[in-house]
């Protein structure tokens, strides 16, 4: 006789937890890879940028995101920079990929000094990513780009994606148990 636990077999209990931990460490696993991809194309081409930035001046310092930054896709981000420059003119913001092409232009021409209000749209894929400002009339001479920081989706897709991996892993227990009670019944024929 089987133990019971709770009223259902420990067997489909254990079967239930072990299902979980595969898909836990498979989405786990699928993060991770995508984060040490995007960390070494940023290794590889960090020079780069930290060359090209000291090169075209270093007048605008992008305090904001930091590189310990997380945003969320569709939460409103606070840029932020310090600048010493001519204060009349406007600013050119854009995300910039681990490449340092630009992914898309946030603001063109934006007249607030040191801060920018940026709504993350739904089509910014999970990854780093890096700030970009530039004076809008001078772009060569005044910019400057923020450390990498990461962008992921709403936390509510990270929750939808567990439940669908538990309602999948619920159901892949019900049948193997399903079938052990058959062939059980069989073999007592």
């Amino acid at each position: 006789m089987r133990h019971m636990m709770n009223g259902k077999p420990k067997s489909c209990i254990t079967t239930v937890l072990f299902l979980l931990f595969i898909g836990a460490c498979t989405v786990a696993s699928m993060w991770c890879t995508n984060s040490l991809s995007y960390k070494k194309e940023a290794s590889q081409s960090s020079a780069n940028i930290s060359s090209l930035v000291v090169m075209q001046g270093s007048d605008i310092v992008v305090t904001s995101p930091t590189k310990s930054s997380v945003w969320l896709v569709g939460s409103t981000v606070n840029i932020t920079w310090t600048y010493i420059g001519p204060y009349s003119n406007p600013f050119i913001i854009a995300l910039l990929n681990t490449d340092y092409s630009v992914n898309r232009v946030i603001v063109i021409n934006t007249t607030t000094h040191g801060s920018y209000d940026w709504t993350i749209p739904p089509g910014v894929a999970m990854g780093y990513y890096t700030i970009s400002v530039e004076d809008g009339y001078f772009p060569t001479l005044y910019r400057g780009a923020s450390s990498q920081f990461f962008i992921m989706p709403p936390l509510i897709i990270v929750v939808i994606v567990f439940i669908v991996i538990l309602g999948v892993a619920i159901i892949g227990v019900a049948v193997i148990e399903g079938k052990k009670s058959r062939a059980k019944k069989a073999s007592y024929s």
